[in-house]
Formats: C-alpha cells, structure tokens, sequence
C-alpha cells in the first residue's frame, strides 16, 4: 500500500512539473502580425505573436532569425516570456538590423520550456536606408502617364475618371512623384501647353517632339512649352525628373535607338537651360505588366528584349553625358526595382502581381485606345494586395515604394537617423530618442574620460587617462570586483569572494596564506589566528606573540612548567640553583 501512495505522490508531482498540452487535448496555434510593411533603416519594427491554447504560468521562447534578401542569416535572437492566459500577444522589437538588403524577412520558431516545439512563422518586409536631402528650391517633372499629377483629366481627354482613380492620377493613389515632392518639402503643381505648373508630365505622351495621339504632348514638347512659357531657364538647385518611353515601346516605334536618341535630345535641352540635377528612370519589364502579358509569346519577347536594349543605351548615355554636360544625373534602375518586387512581392504584401485590381472599361473609346480603367470598371476588394491598378499602371502601395526608391537613391545616407550624414558620423547607430553633436554622437557614445568605454556604458567616468580599465569602465583603483572594501590596485585578493577574512585584508581565510597578517605564513605559524600584524615581540618567531604564546622560548615546553621560559636551551632546575639542569 505504501508504494501506490508513493507512485501516486510521485507522478502527480511529475505531472505538475511537465505540463503535456496534448494530454490536456490543447494545441498551441499562434500568428505573426506587422502592422506596415514598408520601413526605414532607424526605426524600431515591432513583430507581434498572437497565441492561442496555452498554458497559464509556462515560460515560452520565441527563438526568431533575421534573413536577408540573399536568404542570409544576418542574426538569430531568442524572447522568453511566461504565459498568463490561454491567448496572449507578445511583441518582439526588431531595431538597428538594417545591413544593406532591401527586403528582409523574420523566421520565427516557438518553443516552451520543457523542449516542445509549437511551430513556425514567417513575416516579410522591407527597409529602406534612411537618407537627407538636398536643399532644392524646385522639382520640374516631365514624362508620362506615371508622373502625370492631373495634366490628362484636365484636358479635352479628361481621363481618368475618378474614381475608381484617385485625385487626377493614374493609380489609386499618390503617384511617386507626390513621396518625392513631400520628401523635399517641396508642393508641386501640374500644368501643360501656357498654363503653369512644375508638373508637366502627360499621360499617354511619348518620348520625341509633337504629340502622341493628336493631342498629347510628347516629352520634347513638354520641355519646350515650359521654357518657352512658364520659365526661360532652369536654376541650379532645381531637381528635373524625366521619365519617359514605355508608351513607345507599347503603343509606338518600339525602336530602342530612336527612344534614346530622343532622350538624349531631352537631356541636352534641359541641361542647356541650365538643369544640373536630372532624375532619370529606365523602364520597367513592360512584358510583365498585365497589357504586356495580354501579348503573344514572341511579342513578349520582343517587348522584352527592346527595353532591355534601350536601358543599356540610357545608361551608357547617362554616364557619357554627365561627364560632358558637367550634370548630375540620377539614373534610376526601375527595371531591377520591379524584379525585385516580383520576386520578392511578400515584403510589400503583394499576393497578384500579374493582374489589374480594376476591370476592363465599358466605354469603347477608353476600351480600344487606353489601357486603364473607368468609372464603370469593378474594382477587387483587396487593391492593396496588387502591384497593378490598371493594365500598366502600379498601385499607390508600388508608387509608394518606387517613390521610397528614388528618395533613397538621391539622399545622403543617414542610416541612424540622427540627421548626421553617414560620410562624417563617427557614431553609428545613435539611438533616436537622444541628440547628437556635429559629429553625429549623442552623450552616452563619446567617451569623455578617454578609457576606450562609452559614457553610456561606463560606471567609472572619471578615470584617469592612460589607465588599464575593465569592460564598465574602471580602473583597478575604481573597482571592487568582490566588493570587500579593499579596491582592486591594493586588495591582494581582488576577485576573493569573503566568507570569513581575520585580518581583513581583502582575502578570504581559505585563500590567504597569512591570515593574522604578520608575516609568519600559516604553514609555519603556531598562532594562525593571533594578534593582528607584525609581532615586535616573538622571543621564538614562532608567530604568535610573546603575550600570547604558551611556549614563548619555544622550547616545546609551556611556560607554566617552563623554569626558564626565556630560554630554549634550558626548562628545569632540579636543584633549585637559579641554573638549568642542561648547563648544571
């Protein structure tokens, strides 16, 4: 009976120990959340676990690993907590991981305590380097139907129709153009032909001179009708964007060598007038866009090919041009951009990337001659998830990183977002609640005594220079590593951890080899715990003081029975002479 009872004890004392969430019929299910997933290379990401059929008071780890674009493993990390509900949420803070990549995704495996593993999720996002802009009084914009800010909807045109567009763009939102405008701090407005406007881009133009269509201004057009009516010449710190060709390429020559031959006239012409600082898109894979998907197979290849040739062209031209024209030209890769996405649209949230959240127009006109959308088209009930708006136009979640892209191709890098360019911050990583100096360090970064240990990592800030100190900070005179009283320069036993210490002395009685202190080893010293310090009266250097030693000549004989316990030769007087029996 005795040992039911001890089986009994044993195995709910077990089982209290090693809570088994299937023996309870429980399944721990858990989800990661993001709430954007669009962010810049300073800010703190917060990942949030929501978890479901847990155990109350079981500590849980959530171990996650940060992988970059190339599927390295950039960093591993683990997160424990307890459980206090059968659902609970945690959020793990993702800060200072930014190494270069543009997308990024965090593995995350869920493990308890006693070994049991609950699985794995996985969220992608991306991170953008933060950068600082130029100072510029104007942003000039020329291009097509992806620049065009409301040129199109307010001429005899008047597309697109809103909605199912937004505010005169071609897209559901802000176009590019709109983040680059706010990035400089700069409000652009749109006009075309006479009228003004900064904005003079056109949905549906093309690149040349004249007009596409009758009616809509080409880019050459688009410039010369600026400098003729708005303003003659362009200053130096005003930032031109030309963004041209994929209309010819889809509706026009589709000739690689007339659209760069084009562009090179534009570029000449804007720098002429006086233009120093050009932003210069390619084209994107035009025979992934749902119009070029719509194609046949070899049209796609041609559609393929062309653009690839002419971004060669335009690149070779951005470069040649630069060095004659003594301009700065931004060229912008859109074309590596829109691949990249493809290929890594979950950092965006992008789930279809090949086809329009809006349908095809019921009008017949806009059906045959545009490829976007109208005010009788269906709109999906997810536009956020899609790369495209129309058959050629990008969501504002792709303007938006497009947008991104450009602002950090053109800024000056400032990874920590201390406002202190990366070229001359000798401080990285500065947390962004703290101001910095000119040279890009906040307080707890410099190092004010000089001790190879930042302020905000130093206990010991006084030191003085040119001393030895420990990872806090100290110097042996500033320390106490065992916090006896005795600092580390004059405590003989600077890491003795002191149960009992008799002379106090900063060592520990097991480790000190002189525990009274009075130069008598222990070994060798008949009085170990004896009056502290060097004795001036030990007749026998026994170590223990005449005062108190029993045997003060150390004659082995104790002074009570010693006759002459000054004198180690002699210690009886049989006869009672005054002289010992050895000298008797």
């Amino acid at each position: 009976m005795r040992k039911g009872v001890i089986f009994l004890v044993t195995a709910l004392f077990l089982q209290f120990l090693s809570p088994v969430y299937a023996s309870e019929g429980r399944s721990v299910t858990f989800s990661v959340e993001i709430e954007k997933f669009e962010w810049y290379s300073h800010e703190k990401i917060p990942v949030t676990l929501d978890m479901s059929g847990l155990q109350s008071g079981v500590t849980m780890y959530a171990n996650w690993t940060l992988i970059d674009e190339n599927e390295t493993h950039v960093s591993t990390h683990s997160y424990g907590f307890e459980t206090a509900s059968s659902q609970q949420e945690v959020t793990l803070y993702l800060e200072k991981i930014y190494t270069g990549s543009q997308f990024y995704k965090v593995l995350i495996e869920l493990h308890d305590s006693q070994g049991n593993d609950h699985g794995s999720e996985e969220i992608s996002f991306t991170i953008f380097k933060n950068t600082i802009q130029q100072s510029v009084s104007n942003l000039l914009v020329f291009g097509d139907s992806l620049s065009d800010m409301g040129n199109a909807k307010a001429s005899i045109l008047n597309v697109p129709d809103v909605p199912p567009y937004w505010e005169n763009r071609f897209s559901n939102g802000e176009v590019w153009i709109d983040h680059l405008s706010q990035s400089l701090g700069i409000t652009t407005t749109h006009g075309s032909g006479s009228t003004p406007g900064d904005n003079r881009a056109f949905g549906g133009s093309q690149t040349g001179q004249g007009y596409a269509y009758i009616v809509l201004p080409n880019a050459g057009t688009q410039i010369s009708n600026y400098l003729g009516n708005v303003q003659s010449s362009i200053q130096n710190d005003e930032l031109v964007t030309l963004w041209a060709g994929g209309n010819d390429f889809l509706y026009g020559t589709a000739q690689p060598d007339t659209i760069a031959a084009n562009m090179e006239s534009h570029i000449r012409q804007l720098a002429q007038a006086g233009a120093k600082e050009i932003i210069l898109p390619n084209l994107p894979p035009l025979e992934k866009t749902p119009e070029g998907l719509s194609k046949s197979e070899n049209q796609q290849i041609s559609l393929r090919d062309g653009v690839i040739s002419y971004n060669s062209k335009l690149l070779n031209l951005a470069n040649d041009l630069e060095t004659e024209l003594a301009i700065n030209i931004h060229y912008i890769d859109a074309w590596s951009v829109f691949n990249q996405v493809l290929e890594h649209k979950a950092a965006l949230g992008f789930s279809n990337t090949d086809q329009a959240a809006c349908s095809d127009p019921a009008g017949i006109i806009v059906s045959i001659f545009l490829p976007i959308c109208d005010s009788s088209s269906n709109l999906v009930s997810n536009p956020e998830e899609y790369l495209f708006f129309d058959k050629v136009h990008p969501t504002k979640k792709m303007h938006r990183f497009i947008g991104k892209y450009v602002i950090e191709q053109i800024g000056e890098p400032d990874i920590d977002g201390d406002q202190v360019v990366d070229s001359i911050d000798k401080c990285e990583w500065t947390n962004i609640d703290e101001s910095v100096d000119e040279e890009g360090c906040s307080w707890s970064q410099k190092d004010e005594d000089n001790d190879g240990v930042s302020n905000g990592e130093d206990i010991c800030p006084d030191t003085t220079n040119f001393v030895d100190v420990n990872q806090d900070g100290c110097s042996p005179e500033q320390r106490d590593s065992d916090d006896d009283g005795w600092n580390d320069a004059v405590d003989p036993c600077p890491n003795s951890i002191s149960s009992f210490d008799y002379d106090e002395d900063g060592c520990d009685d097991d480790e000190d080899e002189d525990d009274d202190n009075d130069m008598v080893l222990d070994d060798d010293d008949r009085c170990q715990y004896g009056m502290i310090g060097p004795h001036s009266h030990d007749l026998d250097n026994d170590g223990c003081h005449d005062l108190e030693d029993h045997d003060t000549d150390g004659d082995y004989v104790n002074d009570e029975e010693d006759a002459f316990p000054y004198n180690a030769s002699e210690w009886k007087d049989t006869d009672g002479d005054g002289i010992g029996d050895n000298a008797d």
